[in-house]
Formats: C-alpha cells, sequence, structure tokens
C-alpha cells in the first residue's frame, strides 16, 4: 500500500503529458490524429474546432499557404501556454487573408475582368505580391498593375489571362478581417507569417498575457492590432518583422497595460495610405480615448523603426500612474516625425538615435511640425511630465519641437517637460523650436531645456516662443537663465556616414547632467538593431555623464551595418574591427599603465609577438594611409559602432589595465590606402619607434611606415624588422634577459578571400520616386562601381538612388582592391507610386479615434 501511494503522489506531482500537433497544407485531409507529420491536418479550421491542453503545440508546415483565419480555441496558463509555431524547412507557414482571383474573361484589349465581392473599404489588390495601382474608372487602365473595381467585378491590365501570367502566388484580394484572430490567454505564436488581412495581420481585443516571436505581420491594415474590449496586460512582442501595412506596424489602443514591444523590425509600415493623403499612419502607434487614461506602463526598446510616415506615435496617452517607455530604439528615414508625442504625458524618452525624420512627408502628418521629436497639446489635454533624456537626433526637419497646436487652443497645458543631455546635429530648420506652453508662457511653465548640444550657434537657430535666437547666450536671457549647453559641435565619428559615436575628443563626454539610475543606461559602440544593442551604465563608465544617446567606450568591437534576409527580421552585422571584448566600463583618469588601441577594418596582412620580460601592453594596427607621422597617443581617433559603416577611421580605448606581459599586433598596410587622420611628413627615409615607459607613466611615439616600411621598436627590448618585396618576411629579435627571437611573413596584400563583395540597401522594397540608401558592407574593399539596373552608376562607397519607373531591377556591386574585383548583386522590386483615393475608414469597435 505504501508503494502504491507513493507512486499515485509522483504520478500527480509530475507535470500533465503535452502533445505536439501538426498541420500540412498538402496532407490529404483532416481524419488523421494529427500527432505527427504522416497523420498530419490538413486545414486550420481543424484547428479552430479542436481542443488543447495547455502546454500543447500545434506547428505548421513551412512552405504551406492557409488561405483561412485562424481562431486558438483553447488557451494556455502561467507557465504553461500553448504553443502555434513552425516544423520543417523553407520559408516560414503563411496564414493569408486574401483570396486568389481566379476566373478571368477578356473584358475589351488588354483589359481583364473576373468576379470579386467587395467586403470591405480598404481592399486592395496584390499581382505576385505586387501592390495594383488602383483607378478611378475602367477607361484609365493602360499599363501593368492597372486595376478598377466596381458592382463586384474587378478589372486589370494584362497582356494576357492573369490566370497564367502570373502564378506566384497570382492575383489576390484582402477578404478576411484577420489572418491570426487572438481571443485566448496564455499563446505563443513563433515563427508564423500573418498577411493581407483588410485589418490585422494578428489581432486580438480580448486576450492577456500572449508572446509572438520570429513572426512577419505585413501588407495587412496592422501587422498586429490590440484592441482591448476590457483590459488586456502581459503581451511581449519581440523579434518581429511589422512591413508594408497600409496603416501600422504596431497598434495598441485603450486599456492595453503592462506589454513590452521589444527587438522588432518596423518598416515602410503606411506607404500606400500615405501617398493617398491619410495622415494616422505610423509605424508603431498606440492611442486612447480622452478622457479614457488606461494606457500606461508600456515599454518600446531596441526596436529598428524606418521608412514610415511616423516613428512612434502616441496619441491621448494619460497615465494616471506608470509612465510609457521608449528607449534605445534606432528610427531613421521617417518622413513626418520620429517620435510624436499628441496630447500626451508622463512619456520617458531616452538614449533613442533618431536620423533624417521630419523631411520626406508625402502626405498626411497633421498640423505638427515635422521633428525628430514633437511635444504638442490641445483642447482641455495636457503634453505634459514628459522627460526627454540622452537622444541624439541627426538630420531632422526640427531637432526637438515642443508647442501647443494653435487651432485648437483652449486650456490645455504644457508643464515640466524636461529635456536633457541630448544631442541635435544637421536640422535642416533648427535644432529647437518651443512656444506656446513649451516656452513657459501662458501655456505652460516648468519646461526644462539644459546640458543639451545643439551644435554652434547660428542664425535663426533657436525658435522660443515665436521669436528667433541666433546665440545662445541671447536665447539663455529669453530662458531665463543658463542652460548649461554645449556650445560646439558634438563631434560625432561619422554622422553623414550612420556613426553617430562620440569621438575621443567629443565635448560631449563627461559634459551631461545627472538625470538619475532609472536613465543611466546608455548605447555601446557596436551595437546593431535589432538583435544586438549593447548597453553600458553611465555611472560606471567615465567621469560623468554622456550627453547623446552613446558612451564613449571601453572598447568597441565594430561597425554595424543591415544585413537583412528575406523573411526574417534583419540585423546588423558588425564589420570586424577589433578582437577586444566590448565593455560598457571606463575610467577617464587611468591611475595604472594604460592600454591604447588603434584598430581599423582588417586589411592586416602580417603578425609579430614579441615576448619582452615585462612593460605596458600596448596593441596597435598602423592605419592604413601611406604618409607617415609622429604622434604620441592622446587618441583624437574615433570609436566605430553604429549601423552604417563611415570610412575607415582608427578608433581609441580609455581603459586602464595593470602592467603586464606586452604584446605587439604589427599589420602591414595594402599598398596604396588613403588616409583619414591628420599627419606630419617624415624624413625621406621613414622609421618608426616605439618606446613606452614601463609600469608607471607610459607614452609612446610612433611613424607608420610606407608601403615597404623599415621600423624600430623598443619596448624595454629592441626588435628591428624589414620586409622584403612581396611575400614580405620580416625578422625580430628582442633584447631582453630570455633574448626570444620571432620570424613573421606576412600575408600578400590580397589574403585568399579577403576580397568579398557585398551590399544592403533601404528600404528593401521601394516606391517609384522613393530615395533608396545603397550601403556597402564588403571586406577588403577600396573602390566600388554600382550598376543600379536603369542605366544609371555610381563609383563612390555609398551611394543613394531613385527609381523613376516600377518595375524589378537587378543592381550589381563590383568592390575592387585594386588588383582584383568581386560581385554582388540583388533584385530590387520597385512598387508604383500609388495615390490611391481610398473611401473613408469606417471605426471599428472600440477604435473610434475622437481625437482626429
Amino acid at each position: 500500500m505504501k508503494k502504491l501511494l507513493g507512486f499515485l503522489v509522483l504520478l500527480f506531482a509530475l507535470p500533465a503529458w503535452c502533445a505536439t500537433y501538426y498541420v500540412d497544407c498538402a496532407a490529404s485531409g483532416d481524419s488523421g490524429v494529427g500527432t505527427n507529420t504522416t497523420t498530419a491536418w490538413k486545414t486550420i479550421g481543424r484547428v479552430n474546432g479542436g481542443s488543447f491542453s495547455p502546454g500543447d503545440s500545434i506547428l505548421f508546415k513551412r512552405g504551406c499557404t492557409w488561405r483561412e483565419t485562424l481562431y486558438p480555441p483553447s488557451a494556455g496558463t502561467s507557465g504553461r501556454p500553448i504553443t502555434f509555431g513552425a516544423y520543417g524547412t523553407g520559408p516560414n507557414p503563411i496564414i493569408s487573408g486574401a483570396n486568389l482571383v481566379t476566373g478571368w474573361t477578356l473584358y475589351s484589349g488588354n483589359v481583364w475582368r473576373a468576379s470579386a465581392a467587395k467586403v470591405d473599404f480598404d481592399k486592395d489588390l496584390f499581382i505576385n505580391g505586387t501592390h495594383g495601382d488602383y483607378k478611378t474608372s475602367i477607361a484609365a487602365i493602360v499599363n501593368e498593375f492597372d486595376w478598377y473595381w466596381a458592382s463586384n467585378v474587378l478589372y486589370l491590365y494584362a497582356t494576357s489571362n492573369p490566370s497564367t501570367l502570373y502564378t506566384n502566388p497570382g492575383v489576390e484580394m484582402r477578404m478576411r478581417q484577420k489572418a491570426v484572430s487572438i481571443d485566448q490567454n496564455y499563446l505563443v505564436f513563433d515563427g508564423i507569417t500573418a498577411e493581407k488581412s483588410w485589418g490585422d495581420s494578428f489581432g486580438s481585443s480580448t486576450a492577456s498575457n500572449c508572446e509572438i516571436k520570429n513572426c512577419i505581420g505585413q501588407y495587412s491594415a496592422e501587422g498586429i492590432g490590440l484592441y482591448p474590449s476590457g483590459s488586456m496586460f502581459g503581451w511581449d512582442v519581440h523579434d518581429n518583422v511589422f512591413r508594408l501595412n497600409h496603416e501600422i506596424g504596431i497598434y495598441g489602443q485603450l486599456n492595453l497595460t503592462s506589454s513590452k514591444f521589444y527587438r522588432n523590425e518596423v518598416s515602410q509600415n503606411g506607404l500606400v495610405v500615405m501617398l493617398s493623403g491619410s495622415g494616422y499612419t505610423s509605424g508603431i502607434k498606440f492611442w486612447d480615448s480622452l478622457p479614457i487614461f488606461y494606457n500606461q506602463g508600456n515599454e518600446i526598446y531596441e526596436n529598428y523603426v524606418h521608412d514610415n510616415l511616423v516613428g512612434i506615435w502616441l496619441d491621448g496617452i494619460q497615465p494616471p500612474t506608470d509612465p510609457f517607455l521608449i528607449h534605445h530604439n534606432w528610427i531613421e528615414n521617417n518622413g513626418s516625425m520620429g517620435i510624436v508625442l499628441e496630447v500626451s504625458s508622463k512619456a520617458h524618452i531616452w538614449g533613442n538615435v533618431i536620423v533624417n525624420c521630419g523631411n520626406n512627408e508625402i502626405g498626411g502628418g497633421g498640423a505638427y511640425a515635422r521633428a525628430g521629436i514633437s511635444i504638442n497639446s490641445r483642447l482641455t489635454y495636457a503634453g505634459s511630465d514628459n522627460l526627454v533624456y540622452n537622444n541624439t537626433i541627426y538630420g531632422a526637419n526640427i531637432g526637438i519641437n515642443a508647442w501647443m497646436d494653435s487651432y485648437q487652443l483652449t486650456t490645455g497645458r504644457m508643464d515640466n517637460n524636461i529635456v536633457k543631455n541630448n544631442i541635435v546635429l544637421n536640422s535642416i530648420t533648427r535644432p529647437l523650436s518651443a512656444g506656446r506652453g513649451g516656452d513657459n508662457v501662458t501655456y505652460g511653465s516648468g519646461n526644462v531645456y539644459e546640458y543639451n548640444c545643439f551644435g554652434p550657434a547660428s542664425s535663426n537657430f533657436i525658435e522660443w516662443g515665436g521669436r528667433y535666437y541666433s546665440t545662445y547666450s541671447a536665447w539663455e536671457t529669453a530662458y531665463g537663465g543658463s542652460t548649461h549647453s554645449v556650445e560646439a559641435d558634438p563631434q560625432l565619428t561619422n554622422a553623414a556616414g550612420g556613426d553617430l559615436t562620440l569621438r575621443a575628443t567629443s565635448p560631449c563626454i563627461d559634459a551631461g547632467g545627472d538625470v538619475g539610475p532609472s536613465y543611466s543606461t546608455a548605447l555601446m559602440p557596436g551595437s546593431s538593431w535589432p538583435s544586438n544593442v549593447r548597453l553600458g551604465d553611465q555611472y560606471t563608465t567615465g567621469q560623468w555623464w554622456e550627453i547623446g544617446a552613446y558612451l564613449f567606450p571601453a572598447t568597441t568591437s565594430g561597425t554595424p551595418t543591415p544585413t537583412p534576409t528575406a523573411g526574417v527580421p534583419p540585423t546588423m552585422t558588425p564589420a570586424p574591427t577589433s578582437t577586444s571584448t566590448p565593455t560598457a566600463t571606463r575610467t577617464s583618469t587611468p591611475t595604472a599603465t594604460p592600454t591604447r588601441t588603434w584598430t581599423l577594418p582588417p586589411t592586416a596582412t602580417a603578425t609579430r609577438t614579441p615576448t619582452p620580460t615585462a612593460s605596458p601592453t600596448a596593441t596597435w594596427t598602423p592605419p592604413l594611409p601611406t604618409p607617415t607621422a609622429t604622434r604620441t597617443p592622446t587618441p583624437t581617433a574615433t570609436p566605430t559602432g553604429t549601423r552604417t559603416p563611415p570610412p575607415p577611421t582608427p578608433t581609441a580605448t580609455r581603459t586602464p589595465v595593470p602592467a603586464a606581459t606586452p604584446t605587439a599586433t604589427w599589420t602591414q598596410p595594402p599598398p596604396t590606402p588613403t588616409a583619414t587622420a591628420t599627419w606630419t611628413p617624415p624624413p625621406a627615409t621613414p622609421t618608426a619607434t616605439r618606446t613606452p615607459v614601463p609600469a608607471a607613466t607610459p607614452t609612446a611615439t610612433w611613424t607608420p611606415p610606407p608601403a615597404t616600411p623599415t621600423a624600430t621598436r623598443t619596448p624595454t627590448a629592441t626588435a628591428t624588422w624589414t620586409p622584403a618585396a612581396p611575400p614580405p618576411t620580416a625578422t625580430q629579435t628582442p633584447t631582453p634577459a630570455a633574448t626570444p627571437t620571432a620570424t613573421q611573413t606576412p600575408a600578400p596584400t590580397r589574403p585568399p578571400g579577403g576580397l568579398t563583395a557585398s551590399f544592403t540597401l533601404s528600404p528593401e522594397m521601394p516606391a517609384q520616386k522613393q530615395q533608396v540608401q545603397f550601403t556597402d558592407t564588403s571586406s577588403g574593399a577600396s573602390t566600388w562601381d554600382w550598376d543600379f539596373g536603369d542605366g544609371s552608376r555610381a563609383s563612390v562607397r555609398n551611394p543613394m538612388h531613385t527609381y523613376a519607373v516600377r518595375g524589378t531591377y537587378t543592381v550589381v556591386l563590383w568592390a575592387g582592391n585594386g588588383v582584383n574585383w568581386s560581385q554582388a548583386s540583388k533584385t530590387v522590386t520597385v512598387i508604383p507610386l500609388v495615390r490611391k483615393h481610398l473611401p473613408k475608414r469606417q471605426p471599428v469597435t472600440n477604435r473610434a479615434m475622437a481625437l482626429d
């Protein structure tokens, strides 16, 4: 009996058995048990009609497409969610809200027609995945992709029967409101593509504690739409792609609380509606119907948000307690605004990088100034108690804008907004514009603008209360006190090339104000979005707070560049520039023997490592240029570490280390490199000498050699080497007690496999007349030749190009190193410049935009 009781106790203590079910579009039907791949179910309808237990998994076969809506029928529990995922190989399984249009007959000339019932206002047409070009009459259908709909009949231009002309996948119309409708708690969706719904790719109005990861939501009105009918909370949305949705990539409203949205790529949302003139589109948008104040405690961080009308938009968010957090995002090329707080309060915005926002608004955007960050108020609602800390804003129309809307002035307020520690550089109009409450007059008070760097003063560079100021002192007189601004160039590493880290000589290092431990995390060079954002801490790095989003680093790990892959979120892969491990700590005043590291992109061809007895560690890679110079390492070089590769620049590290056994790495430069530093010409016979002082206060003087250098090094021990003609060799004979000897044989100028052409482009699917950024990610290249496939060419490293005509183009890059060439190519699909006349969208339950 005791044994039986013990067995029963053990049995009930074990977790319940969890089942895995398989769904295969090629299965013969739904009669199988579904618990292995040979008895898989065929339809989503079978899943919708099933019953599942907490911990179960339902897996859809990769490469399959279902034209049904998934309605998960059962809920999981805390710690034991029900998972909807993928199995097999190939692209994500697709759950589509669109149907294929078939039954085409010739109408006239090259115009074909087919029956197509209209089910909703915002219908669109996809031809082999490309947006069709809507026309207002049959007579206007004259080019490929032109279409028109009337009286349940679809008309399409095609040179032959569309059923056979378009088969990948064909002609599709959006027919279902959602692809995945989530109404149960504790569910996980992993590795699924949901698309082409007239509502949401993923949508919910009742569920909480759900997770969406590694998914794609595309070609719908919203990539994910969360519309609480009561209260929803605990959503975890990360590592997804939300792109090319007609209105919004990520949308949340009303009673949505305590949810996180991070490491997502959110791009090109609102493209069709934006071109038609609607102003309510955004990459990420959260909205409340004032005065219902429930949307609070949500967090948006480490996302890559680009090429939308607005990057991140809070509309009517007035949390009673928990603030809305927006931090460490990369926000780029959003046409109207980077981040906008529309009648919103208690938003805490810090550590974001905002690039080229507010400069390319095609349509809509409301009555607000186009800006990197915009705070506004209207009617009786406040835009107050917002914190804007340590952001870096580059190339915006207006850097930071704080105004109450003039067309709806009543009793609204703009109070106690704090703008500190921000860098604003290269603004098209001006770095700061504040008024009508934002300037602490009439409609606002307690607004603070301190410890910011708006660059050198220039004509009318500050707008304050409707007046313009051309000097910091004149503005501070109007402000009413010192702003503690850094009144100089912030000295970013290579801002035009996308590297917004701080140079070693930046006046923004240790120049900020302490805004508290809740906001002390800052970006480290080497960060890449959205998958590898590296953070350090202001309190443990340097003597004081930096201004801007980045810390001046202890070490760097390279320059990240976007490397998008079809069907998965793009990552920004760092180009290797150092073998050192990044760290989040540095001490600006060393108390021991410091290590100084000079690094460049890898062009190394030779290495030697002397092993003398004891002297400071000194690792360096001579820079590419052929000039020689004498330099005492008080480094003015710059760390690299943002998304677009800058020109090669040396990097400097400020981390003290104790004296140790020295190592030295010598990399012979290629024969004809270029220079980016400042050099002092040497005598006719250049020599490089480096003499660190051991143990206490080391110094180092060195002269980089020309293409065939002769160098002498004396680090406690002395070593001399002279490379000969290629393939060169070198011998060193150190002279410490141990008298070690090392022999070095540098590799040829172009190491095998060292030249590889590669590139990225953004956006990946541009519209006609939309500017495309091509970014070289090649290794070992010093020259570039681009063919854009439309008869245009370029020879710069990172060109911009605009396609005037829609279609498919093959872009070819030839990357060279002066000896050999490597080739890379990509296909670019340019979609039509759609100027649709969309009917006004009708409100969905609990979604009417009262303020808009």
